[in-house]
């Protein structure tokens, strides 16, 4: 057994993968494998992958039908033997050190649950953007219900980062009773907040340790704005939370404020998206009538 498996979804990122693989096979920290998980492409990112595992051995290919990056995600998961698993988009990069210093915070802090923070590569602008530096290190220790509560803070970043299924190390056994909802967007909307509440202890690392990509194929860049901001997962969250006697009072505002923007959104729409615009109707009835 490796420390860590880092899953690579990959679909049509030939300009990208070799750079994101290579950025994984330089960490100081070494004991690791790597699984890219071919999702179909159609561009040459397959060839790319069967060089990249010809060339280094820690590197583990995977050739599946097109499912979407849950389905991806899934795969890499069931095939994974590491103790930890980490998350990382084909088409971004971390940098050497991003490894060594989670599983430092890991060892130091006796957490469950490490994560950093992250910077943003804007390609079609070529610039970086940065939303911590060197002089704002910190790190912060948390428990479920005190994660839960800073969720929708955005310090240094912190909500993104909350959400995001990249960027952290979970132990793989959390995985046992959990995939990535395959079909829906953002996946990790559903998912990231259920793997929080098996922990005891989260830690909070405000140092970049993942680059992000945003390029024209982003999901925040294709996807409806709509989809973006769904009202089932919040619906989740709020049932789980409250039969566990946490605090839903964020949850009830993101809600109502998600509401609001899928009013609009939901109505442009026209018909394709009646129903949806319905529902939205009533819980908006429901929430006035009630006081919520």
């Amino acid at each position: 057994m490796v420390e860590t498996s880092v899953i690579i979804p990959a679909y049509n990122v030939s300009a990208y993968l070799e750079k994101c693989v290579s950025s994984v096979l330089e960490q100081t920290r070494g004991d690791f494998e790597v699984i890219v998980v071919n999702d179909g492409s159609t561009d040459s990112t397959p060839k790319i992958c069967e060089q990249l595992r010809e060339k280094d051995k820690r590197v583990r290919v995977i050739h599946k039908s097109n499912g979407g990056v849950s389905s991806a995600r899934n795969i890499g998961i069931q095939a994974a033997t590491g103790e930890y698993v980490f998350f990382l988009d084909g088409d971004d990069w971390i940098p050497e050190y991003c490894l060594s210093d989670l599983h430092g915070v890991r060892e130091r802090t006796h957490a469950d649950i490490v994560m950093g923070n992250y910077c943003r590569f804007d390609e079609p602008k070529s610039t970086f953007i940065f939303f911590t530096s060197d002089e704002d290190y910190s790190e912060k220790i948390f428990t479920p219900q005190e994660i839960f509560a800073e969720s929708y803070s955005m310090f240094a970043n912190f909500r993104n980062c909350f959400i995001n299924p990249t960027g952290k190390i979970y132990p793989r056994k959390y995985f046992s009773h959990i995939l990535y909802p395959e079909g829906v967007t953002p996946e990790d909307d559903y998912t990231t907040w259920k793997l929080y509440l098996l922990a005891d202890k989260i830690a909070f690392m405000n140092k970049w340790i993942y680059v992000y990509r945003l390029n024209n194929e982003s999901i925040v860049q294709t996807a409806r704005p709509s989809d973006l901001l769904p009202l089932k997962s919040i619906e989740q969250r709020i049932a789980v939370l409250s039969m566990i006697g946490m605090d839903i009072t964020q949850e009830i505002d993101a809600y109502r404020k998600r509401m609001a923007f899928r009013d609009g959104t939901l109505l442009k729409a026209g018909t394709k998206k009646l129903e949806a615009y319905r529902e939205v109707q009533w819980m908006k009835q429901i929430f006035e009538k009630y006081d919520v």
